[in-house]
């Protein structure tokens, strides 16, 4: 279980700790011993993190049942399972609040999933997912800096997590960093091609932003050496204000 325990506390490595887990508990690790125990609370217990932190809470919270309807590790499993439960309830309202157009309050609910189990390297996948969401919540209402810094932090905590990398090149090419967006979106690209099952639509379009975003880059530099100055972010954004506003706003 030692190997199990290992590649859960590593970044990225949840997956992998999952398939493994569940490979031993099916009596397929090539060599392993017929005679060591891969079945019993112990091992779904393990199972039970390796869900939780591939952010697949439906199956974690089901798993966690299991072993508390078991009675065996229950005070682990009912705390784990707590927090399991807690944060996609306030994900779910963030979702909700999202797709009414309500993106204060969805903010305010992926902030509530993210307090749960904060700095928890079990939880990076799904904090992952929610510092995105709150980073398209805080978007759509013109807090551009503040969406980007979410965007960097899932793209810390998951840094194949293509959705980051997209959104992050997105808000990149609306505060006029292009060689940032080119270079999230050459990651994108290179994430998307290197993927098992590709998805080729996907890659399309990453090709054609990348393009945009390296002819934008170009022209950037153009003007940046023609006069003699720095780079032309977009500062009303940067500092969301509306650009029409007056000096005392």
């Amino acid at each position: 279980r030692l190997r199990a325990e290992a590649l859960l506390l590593l970044p990225g490595r949840a997956k992998e700790a999952l398939q493994y887990i569940d490979e031993c508990t099916a009596g397929a690790v090539p060599g392993a011993s017929a005679s060591l125990p891969f079945t019993g609370a112990p091992w779904q217990w393990l199972r039970a993190r390796g869900l939780y932190a591939s952010n697949q809470l439906d199956e974690a919270v089901a798993e966690l049942q299991g072993l508390q309807a078991r009675g065996e590790g229950a005070e682990a499993a009912e705390a784990l399972l707590a927090n399991a439960q807690a944060q996609a309830q306030h994900k779910g309202k963030g979702n909700d609040h999202f797709k009414k157009g309500s993106y204060e309050a969805a903010a305010a609910a992926y902030s509530a999933a993210l307090e749960i189990r904060a700095g928890c390297p079990l939880a990076r996948a799904f904090s992952a997912v929610v510092h995105c969401n709150r980073a398209a919540a805080l978007h759509a209402l013109n807090k551009h800096v503040d969406a980007l810094a979410d965007c960097i932090r899932a793209a810390v905590l998951a840094p194949d997590y293509t959705k980051a990398l997209s959104r992050r090149a997105e808000l990149s090419m609306e505060l006029r960093d292009f060689p940032q967006a080119v270079e999230d979106l050459e990651g994108l690209l290179a994430l998307l091609e290197a993927g098992g099952g590709r998805d080729l639509e996907a890659e399309r379009q990453a090709k054609q932003r990348l393009q945009a975003a390296r002819a934008a880059r170009a022209a950037q530099q153009r003007r940046a050496d023609t006069l003699s100055t720095s780079a032309d972010l977009h500062y009303y954004k940067v500092l969301a204000v509306d650009p029409k506003a007056s000096e005392a706003e």
